[in-house]
């Protein structure tokens, strides 16, 4: 888990550096632009690139589905390219109940961290919503509802699926005609653009990720560029820019900023920076046809390369993988396995029988892939998972023993499996520090902390075992 988050993060601050990149480029041009681009990078820290390099690899399975072969062989290893190194097998239990202590310690850390910027901002959105309770309609010429606060927030869009403007009680005494109209304008570009709406987004981002400072900083673009592409909006309506600066002015001077980004108000981003962009009055260059490919091609890169890598992945790993079932060297009895196993080369009908008995396609997927010391196994780690249609195994390691029928051992911490019968009968979960899939004697086998269930009846020890049919 920990080496797919930080691959996750390390992937999408390359993302925030592209789009970075792109926005810089596009600094002349209009701000929506590169609200676009900081909106699209924070939503990829919500989307893994595994699952597009997945999606690649399901493509090239099914591409495939009538070639010979019955065992297919899935490593992530560009899409995930931090390996987790190959636990030996003298790893002592008291090893695996540390890593799992480290692992809880951290995951209670996480979840403190949530829960604190949930709990805070929910604070700060019960404020908004007793001065929306406690606010009286407004008959003003608006396309959304509008309401009057004694509250002292700023004027501000209230809602995200159904807006409300909110207001100030006597507002219209502390700015000009001109100047409320110019600020009734910005509001009316948060409601066009959905902005509030975006924001939620980027909050759901912020409080998974607390602990990322870049997610925090691109907050803050986004807050900024919103801000000037509403200033750019109201300017391009016509709207004189003395009297729009002056009112963002008089809002700051007289009534309190909005408490939460999600409830999008006038006075958000460095004001400074806005009133001199205001003042000057400058308009933003249109996009050219240069830039326009730029884009385009940006966008395409960023789905079209993650499904290419899965594509790719999956069809040499497939292939080495075969080819290395036909190859015939000196055998040894397996190191990870309890049971003796006749030394014998490994051959495709053994590879058969096990992908038969476990319900084809059987898929592999692993951080590692490599060939066992005694030449006639599989050695996979890192995060390991086996699927099929009839089973899910799920471990940190593991070893296939392609002799005969086949005998697949899996250990974790623990290594767990799911049995879902095509007859319809309950499903049957199990859990232990080590699991081995015997197809000859259509059996697995749990070792050590053991635990059992199907339907509603559990059952635990340190040896276990389950016969399917």
């Amino acid at each position: 888990m920990v080496a797919f988050v930080v691959n996750h993060l390390w992937q999408s601050t390359l993302f925030a550096a592209g789009a970075a990149l792109l926005a810089h480029l596009l600094r002349h041009n209009a701000a929506k632009l590169r609200y676009a681009l900081w909106l699209t990078a924070s939503l990829k820290f919500l989307i893994p690139f595994a699952l597009l390099t997945a999606l690649g690899a399901h493509i090239s399975l099914h591409h495939v589905a009538a070639a010979p072969r019955p065992l297919v062989v899935l490593i992530d290893k560009i899409a995930e390219p931090l390996v987790t190194p190959t636990i030996s097998e003298g790893v002592s239990p008291s090893g695996l109940v540390s890593e799992s202590t480290v692992l809880t310690v951290l995951a209670v850390i996480w979840t403190c961290g949530a829960l604190a910027v949930f709990v805070s901002w929910f604070k700060r959105w019960r404020r908004i919503q007793r001065a929306l309770h406690a606010s009286i309609p407004v008959h003003i010429h608006f396309p959304i509802p509008v309401r009057s606060s004694t509250s002292l927030l700023e004027p501000g869009i209230v809602g995200l699926l159904r807006p409300v403007l909110l207001i100030p009680d006597g507002i219209e005494g502390r700015l000009s005609a001109d100047q409320l109209r110019a600020v009734l304008a910005h509001e009316l570009c948060h409601v066009r653009r959905r902005d509030n709406l975006t924001a939620a987004f980027h909050m759901v981002v912020e409080a998974l990720l607390w602990f990322y400072p870049l997610v925090w900083w691109l907050g803050a673009r986004l807050v900024a560029e919103r801000e000037r592409a509403c200033d750019e909006e109201v300017l391009l309506s016509g709207t004189d820019p003395g009297a729009y600066a002056e009112g963002i002015l008089r809002v700051c001077q007289h009534f309190l900023e909005s408490p939460l980004i999600c409830a999008a108000g006038v006075s958000g981003s460095n004001l400074k920076t806005r009133i001199e962009a205001i003042m000057n009055n400058q308009l933003a260059h249109r996009l050219n046809g240069p830039k326009k490919v730029m884009l385009a091609a940006a966008a395409v890169a960023a789905v079209a390369v993650p499904l290419v890598l899965g594509l790719a992945g999956s069809s040499t790993v497939r292939a080495q993988s075969v080819a290395a079932a036909g190859q015939q060297v000196p055998a040894a009895t397996s190191t990870a396995q309890s049971a003796a196993v006749p030394n014998e080369p490994a051959s495709d009908a053994a590879l058969g029988n096990l992908a038969e008995t476990l319900g084809q396609p059987m898929i592999f997927g692993a951080h590692r892939l490599e060939r066992g010391a005694n030449g006639k196994s599989w050695v996979f780690s890192g995060h390991v998972r086996v699927s099929s249609k009839k089973f899910v195994f799920l471990a940190d390691r593991g070893e296939m023993n392609a002799a005969h029928a086949g005998l697949l051992i899996l250990r974790g911490t623990p290594a767990t499996f799911t049995y879902t019968p095509s007859s319809g009968a309950n499903i049957v979960r199990g859990a232990a520090e080590g699991i081995a899939f015997d197809s000859a004697a259509r059996e697995v086998r749990l070792r050590g902390n053991a635990s059992m269930s199907e339907g509603d009846g559990t059952v635990a020890g340190e040896r276990l075992s389950y016969k399917f049919p």
